[in-house]
């Protein structure tokens, strides 16, 4: 083997030359068509996963109740958000130690 690098040269016939631009153009064509091919199928997974993850999360939110919308208050509370309570204190923190005991 020779130590010189390879260069490659068109060939000097005419036709020759032809077909090569010919196969070129061909080998071009087929990488951008297959290119168009994978993003399409890229972005039709892509819409299937969005759809089922939309569908997932309405299948998993279809039981919790909603807030009411458009309805007041009733007794003074705020759509079902306020609770009324009573508590007693059972121990006091000790400041030292930060337990409750």
């Amino acid at each position: 083997m020779s130590p010189r690098g390879y260069k490659f040269r068109l060939p000097s016939h005419p036709l020759l030359q032809v077909v090569y631009v010919l196969l070129g153009g061909i080998v071009l064509i087929g990488a951008l068509f297959m290119g168009a091919v994978l993003l399409t199928v890229a972005l039709i997974l892509g819409l299937i996963i969005g759809v089922v993850a939309l569908l997932r999360a309405w299948w998993l939110g279809r039981g919790r109740p909603r807030p009411a919308r458009g309805r007041p208050a009733q007794d003074g509370q705020a759509a079902g958000k306020l609770l009324d309570a009573e508590y007693s204190v059972v121990a006091e923190r000790d400041e030292r130690d930060g337990r409750g005991h």
